[in-house]
C-alpha cells in the first residue's frame, strides 16, 4: 500500500478554525514585500517601511503572541539573539522563555528593533542579522534571522491552522498505520488509483498547488486535516506528496465517489475540527505548572533543551498546544516505547482532556529521567 515515512518534526498546535489570522493575507504579503524589497532596497536593511509591514504581518500571523510555535526555529534564535545582549539573560532557564501573548509580542519587537541593527545581506539580498551566540559551553550557534523566511514560516502554519480556502468537501485517506499529530511532516506514495484521484482533486480546488485532504486511521474515528506542501508525478504514474498536518478534524458525513480501476475514495460532506475542553479555574494552574516542569525535564530526557528548541522553536503558549508540543517530544525520545504506537497516538488525538494529555508527559517524563539517571 502506501508508504509513509516521517521525514521531520516540526512545532505543534491544534485549535479550530477561525481562531488564526489570515493565512492569504499572509502569503499576499510575502509576496508584495519581496517584490518591494528588490526594486527598493539601497542598503544591507530593507526600507524602515517594509520593516514596519514585516513586523505588523508576522504580528498578525502569530496572533498578536498567542501562537509563537508559528515562528518555527526562528522564535528560537531571536530569543538566543537577544540572550546574547543580556536582553533575556543567557542562561537561558525555563522561567525566561516566553510563556504569554505579552512576552511573545515583547520578544518579537525587540527583534525587530535589536538584531536587524546588526544585520548583514543573504545572496539573495535579504537582510539577516550576521550574529553569533556562543553558550556556557563554548558552543556557537549561528542566530542569523531572515525576515522574509520568518514571514513565510508562519504563513505556512497559518494556512493549514485556519485555511480561507477550505472545499466544503474532502477527500479521505483512510490508513491505519499512519496517524499524525499537528505540524508533523510526512511522505506518502500514492499508487492506488483513487489516491491519485484525491491529490488531483485537492490540489486542483487549491490555487498555490497545494490543497487539503483528511487523514483518519478508519472510518469513525478523529483524523487529522493535512495540508500538500509539494507533490510530484512519477514516470509510472505513482504521485509522490509531502504533507504538513494540521487540527483535529472528525468527518460527520460521507460519500463514495467511483473510480475507475480501482476502490471508490471517501469524501467528506459534513466535518468539524476537534478541540479540548476549555481549562480553567485550579486545572488551569495546574497545567500551567506541568508546562514548566515539563521544559524543565527536557535536558534530562536530551543532550540538551537548546538542541530541542532549535529544531521545534519556542514552545506553545496555549495549553492545549503544548501538551501535543509535548508529547511528540516524548515519542521523539522514546520511538520504540508501547506510547509512540499508532493505537497510543490514536488514543491522544482523540482525547480532548489537555490536563490528562500533559499528566502523561510529565510522568512519563519523570520516569524516562529517573532511568537515565540509575
Amino acid at each position: 500500500r502506501e508508504r509513509s515515512d516521517p521525514v521531520g518534526y516540526v512545532p505543534t498546535g491544534t485549535r479550530g478554525a477561525g481562531e488564526y489570522s489570515d493565512s492569504t493575507l499572509l502569503a499576499s504579503s510575502y509576496e508584495l514585500l519581496e517584490s518591494t524589497v528588490v526594486t527598493t532596497m539601497l542598503s544591507p536593511l530593507p526600507p524602515p517601511r517594509v520593516l514596519r509591514v514585516l513586523y505588523r504581518s508576522i504580528l498578525r500571523g502569530i496572533h498578536f503572541g498567542r501562537y509563537p510555535e508559528f515562528l518555527g526555529p526562528y522564535g528560537y534564535k531571536a530569543w538566543v539573539a537577544l540572550g546574547s545582549n543580556n536582553a533575556m539573560g543567557t542562561s537561558r532557564p525555563a522561567e525566561r522563555l516566553p510563556s504569554n501573548p505579552e512576552s511573545v509580542r515583547s520578544l518579537l519587537r525587540q527583534a525587530f528593533k535589536s538584531p536587524f541593527a546588526g544585520a548583514g545581506t543573504t545572496e539573495h539580498g535579504k537582510s539577516t542579522t550576521n550574529k553569533e551566540f556562543q553558550d556556557e559551553n563554548g558552543r556557537s550557534e549561528d542566530v542569523s534571522i531572515d525576515p522574509f523566511a520568518v514571514l513565510r514560516q508562519v504563513a505556512m502554519l497559518s494556512s493549514i491552522a485556519a485555511p480561507t480556502d477550505l472545499p466544503s468537501e474532502l477527500p479521505i485517506f483512510d490508513y491505519r498505520p499512519s496517524v499524525l499529530l499537528s505540524w508533523e511532516q510526512t511522505m506518502f506514495l500514492f499508487f492506488e488509483p483513487r489516491y491519485r484521484l484525491l491529490v488531483k482533486m485537492a490540489t486542483e480546488q487549491s490555487g498555490d498547488g497545494g490543497g487539503y485532504f483528511i487523514l483518519r486511521a478508519g472510518k469513525g474515528g478523529v483524523g487529522s486535516l493535512l495540508k500538500i506542501l509539494q507533490h510530484k508525478e512519477m514516470p509510472d504514474g505513482n504521485i509522490e506528496v509531502r504533507c504538513i498536518s494540521g487540527p483535529r478534524i472528525m468527518v460527520f458525513e460521507e460519500e463514495s465517489v467511483n473510480v475507475v480501476g480501482g476502490h471508490p475514495l471517501a469524501m467528506a460532506k459534513s466535518f468539524d475540527m476537534v478541540t479540548d475542553k476549555e481549562v480553567e479555574g485550579k486545572i488551569k494552574a495546574e497545567v500551567r505548572d506541568m508546562r514548566m516542569q515539563i521544559i524543565e525535564l527536557l535536558s534530562s530526557i536530551f543532550q540538551s533543551s537548546e538542541q530541542v528548541l532549535e529544531v521545534t522553536g519556542l514552545p506553545p503558549v496555549c495549553s492545549e498546544a503544548f501538551s501535543f508540543w509535548a508529547l511528540q517530544l516524548l515519542f521523539l525520545s522514546t520511538p520504540d516505547h508501547p506510547s509512540s504506537d499508532v493505537l497510543s497516538r490514536q488514543k491522544w488525538l482523540k482525547c480532548t482532556s489537555t490536563k490528562e494529555r500533559m499528566s502523561f508527559v510529565l510522568n512519563s517524563m519523570e520516569r524516562n529521567a529517573h532511568s537515565t539517571l540509575s
